[in-house]
């Protein structure tokens, strides 16, 4: 949440940072505790190798695919971030500045 919270303030306008903070933490909680979520379940599911009323007991040894899709959404949303701190905010735009 942190890395995302600091590219938003970094890349909007001063105007905009309430809305924009909210609005990206909004989407980061979404992604991260639905898709995200989703994609554990998914490789859980294709990695058991003995499930006993609904619940896995035994996982395959493929079982690093967890640590591989983590450290892919990682480098994504590092990336992602890197990006929007590098924008030029519009300056055409005038501030709520004194």
């Amino acid at each position: 949440f942190l890395m995302q919270g600091m590219a938003v303030l970094r890349a909007v306008r001063p105007i905009d940072k309430a809305t924009a903070v909210g609005t990206s933490m909004a989407i980061v909680a979404l992604l991260s505790f639905i898709l995200g979520h989703l994609i554990y379940l998914f490789i859980s599911h294709m990695t058991c190798v003995y499930s006993t009323n609904g619940g896995c007991l035994l996982h395959a040894s493929t079982i690093w695919i967890a640590g591989g899709a983590s450290t892919l959404l990682t480098a994504l949303s590092a990336a992602g971030s890197f990006i929007s701190s590098k924008m030029q905010p519009d300056m055409d735009e005038p501030t709520t500045e004194l």
